[in-house]
């Protein structure tokens, strides 16, 4: 038998050790006794009463522990598992940033044989059973694909499908299948990692190429247009100010940049759809901004940059220019960790585990608990009628407690 609040059945056993010493310390009066003059009294203190440390009562005793004990064990949940069971879970990442091809299904298959759960996530996880994957597959395939599976959301259902299994095996696992990209991890995966209390297996599986993910991504490939340059189409967002000036500076996402340049452009329409600003000059008005076309993310600058330039030389400038030229850019949230980076962000942190507000722990209760608590509350309307009873029989026989 196993308790999954063991901590009510410790503290019913103190309370049942303080039913016995009320039991075993008992105070005992002195009878009277006549006599036929005081001459003979001594003359010392009367003691009316006196400690006596003597077992009374025990099949009250008896009763009254059963019940103190039996209220323990329903409140600390009983329930019954065979030694060394195991009950399985099993996370399957099916968002795009999975490449679903054959091998994929072999290890699926394989993970999901004989596992208790089986949760396909990607935006939102889904319960599906394990001898239906390829209908649940099929159905998935028809619906829009997130760009990765939200782990933090798979977790916290994992955990909810694990508090159920714990009436059922000893030990609860948890084996998740993905490329494990950094778009499916967040604040709370942590955290959430550390409420699983038991083995916890990764599975990576291949990503997914970047060229099949177009519809999710908008894009794959990027090209930079400098000076104001037009795309394919032959349309620019910028146009020539009415007078040219200086800038003093840039600011960028990886680097500010503190120069002189020349300022000969300005968007022609700030609010054109799909347009998105990505460097500001130091007041405040767009410096580059980029839009997909043709599922290519263009770049658009409005300035030029000369190799006899200065400021090309620049350790920020020549970030900011590795930084537009990488194609990670596209598609950074889909490109897997490295294995010592999912073991940093899967790792169990014992402090977040203290860190949990109780008012979110739900109490579970275990189908032996109202039986055990039925039994408790019987022998508690029997305790009353059976102090009668002895009682009554110490009163016939003039026995003492």
């Amino acid at each position: 038998m196993s308790l999954l609040y063991p901590w009510f059945f410790w503290a019913s056993c103190g309370v049942a050790a303080g039913v016995a010493a009320l039991h075993l310390i008992s105070w005992e009066l002195r009878e009277p006794v006549p006599f036929p003059t005081l001459r003979f009294v001594p003359e010392r203190e009367v003691i009316a009463a006196e400690l006596n440390f003597r077992l009374s009562d025990v099949k009250l005793l008896l009763l009254r522990l059963a019940i103190v004990l039996l209220l323990g064990l329903a409140l600390a949940q009983p329930f019954w598992v065979a030694p060394d069971s195991e009950a399985r879970v099993v996370l399957v990442d099916v968002s795009a940033a999975v490449a679903r091809d054959d091998a994929w299904r072999e290890r699926v298959d394989e993970a999901a044989a004989g596992a208790d759960t089986v949760i396909a996530y990607a935006e939102a996880p889904r319960r599906i059973e394990a001898d239906a994957l390829d209908a649940a597959f099929a159905a998935g395939d028809s619906a829009p694909l997130a760009l990765a599976g939200n782990l933090s959301a798979a977790l916290a259902a994992a955990i909810r499908e694990g508090e159920l299994l714990k009436n059922q095996a000893e030990t609860v696992s948890l084996t998740i299948l993905s490329p494990f990209p950094l778009a499916g991890f967040d604040a709370a995966t942590n955290r959430l990692r550390t409420l699983w209390p038991g083995p916890l297996e990764t599975l990576r599986v291949p990503a997914a190429e970047a060229a099949d993910m177009t519809e999710v991504l908008g894009a794959t490939s990027l090209t930079l247009h400098w000076d104001g340059a037009a795309g394919p189409s032959g349309e620019s967002p910028w146009q020539l100010r009415a007078a040219p000036d200086r800038a003093e500076g840039m600011l960028t996402p990886v680097a500010t940049l503190i120069a002189p340049f020349e300022r000969k452009w300005q968007l022609a329409d700030p609010d054109a759809p799909g347009l998105r600003v990505i460097a500001n000059w130091l007041d405040g008005a767009p410096a580059a901004v980029e839009r997909i076309e043709d599922g290519v993310r263009r770049t658009f600058l409005g300035f030029a940059i000369s190799d006899e330039d200065n400021v090309a030389l620049r350790p920020s400038f020549e970030r900011f220019h590795d930084w537009l030229d990488d194609p990670a850019r596209v598609h950074s949230g889909v490109t897997p960790v490295d294995d010592m980076e999912l073991a940093r962000l899967l790792q169990s942190d014992p402090e977040s585990a203290e860190e949990v507000d109780p008012e979110e722990t739900e109490i579970r209760i275990t189908p032996a608990a109202p039986w055990v608590l039925l039994l408790a509350i019987v022998l508690a309307l029997a305790e009353p009628a059976l102090r009668r009873v002895l009682a009554d029989r110490r009163e016939l026989t003039g026995d003492s407690p």
